[in-house]
């Protein structure tokens, strides 16, 4: 077990070894430490964890480079695990441009649920962000994304993008 400081934080670890910690609170504070070191190779690995709470926090970090981390997560939109394409997704939600829309359209008709419900939750927001991107969508694409927030629950986002808000 590591030692603790009196904040409660790991102490003398190594980033790796608190990643191969069983204990997520260590995990978590190893992403933590990732991001204030701005290493963003090593978040861009993270997306391929098995732990979707690192996968999150990661991806959570990565958005904070806005579109410029654009051009690098679309291609994890045809990942072979259904994950890293969701979490993709979930990236390019937050920080996607027009660059990102056709990518993610092919994604809404996915047997994947998790991946089509991220892929619709993008477009919604990117929608919202930039309303010119309206022109690339058509009729069927915003019937699929109303049809994937309505299974997602996702009140809210779908109200928005009825409304325009």
């Amino acid at each position: 077990m590591a030692k603790r400081t009196t904040s409660g934080k790991p102490q003398g670890q190594s980033v790796d070894s608190l990643l191969k910690s069983k204990n997520i609170l260590e995990r978590l504070y190893a992403v933590e430490l990732i991001k204030e070191k701005r290493d963003k190779e090593k978040l861009f690995e993270l997306l391929y964890s098995e732990s979707w709470h690192v996968r999150e926090k990661a991806a959570e970090a990565l958005c904070s480079w806005g579109s410029e981390i654009e051009e690098r997560i679309i291609p994890l939109l045809e990942e072979k695990f259904w994950y890293v394409r969701a979490v993709a997704a979930y990236i390019l939600g937050n920080v996607g441009t027009e660059k990102s829309v056709e990518p993610l359209k092919k994604h809404l008709s996915e047997r994947n649920e998790p991946v089509r419900i991220e892929s619709a939750k993008a477009l919604a927001k990117i929608k919202l962000r930039k309303p010119e991107i309206s022109e690339h969508l058509t009729q069927e694409d915003i019937k699929l994304i109303e049809e994937n927030l309505k299974i997602a629950r996702d009140t809210e986002l779908l109200e928005k993008i009825k409304t325009g808000e």
